[in-house]
């Protein structure tokens, strides 16, 4: 069995890889940017690493927002292929937590082309709940085993940055590469 789990732009990348391939099941804990564009440039105004590299190749918000909206979780609310379930702490940011709640599950709620999703979320735990909070651990493994049995689980860490020489990506030529390690 296959399953993937992500957490924050990792929780992204494993949404967004549900709408290209199957697996047995996706956990996505506080996935983001949802809204990049936003983020980016309104209410939220935040300046992140993300957002400078975006502006730095395509241009402001203003001048590019298709750059910045093709980019954002929201622009991939249709077609995902696998089960999946989403885990959010209501302590995270709040900015985030709305997002989550009005824009990112209303849109899976209404679509007709989506595998199964659920969508928990817990009073504590911040943006990191899935390692400080019980009860998101709990949900993890009964959806891991409520999905198939038999099940080895295993937890991978990665960081997606671009190479120290290029600022800018305009094509999806990465590859995701892994080891498995018999413990």
């Amino acid at each position: 069995k296959v399953y993937t789990f992500g957490h924050s732009q990792g929780a992204y990348l494993v949404h967004r890889l549900n709408t290209l391939h199957s697996v047995d099941g996706v956990i996505s804990n506080a996935p983001g940017p949802i809204d990049f564009l936003d983020r980016c440039s309104g209410s939220a105004n935040v300046t992140t690493l993300s957002c400078n590299k975006v502006r730095v190749g395509f241009g402001t918000t203003g001048a590019a927002p298709d750059a910045y909206n093709s980019r954002s979780l929201k622009s991939f609310i249709t077609g995902t292929l696998s089960p999946t379930l989403f885990t959010q702490a209501l302590d995270d940011e709040a900015y985030q937590v709305n997002l989550m709640q009005n824009t990112f599950e209303v849109g899976l709620d209404t679509c007709t082309d989506c595998a199964e999703t659920t969508f928990n979320y817990y009073g504590t735990g911040g943006h990191d709940a899935f390692v400080t909070n019980a009860y998101v651990q709990r949900d993890i493994r009964n959806f891991v085993g409520s999905v198939g049995a038999g099940i080895a689980t295993f937890v991978g860490v990665a960081t997606a940055t671009f190479p120290s020489d290029q600022s800018t990506r305009s094509t999806n030529t990465g590859s995701i590469a892994y080891q498995w390690y018999k413990d």
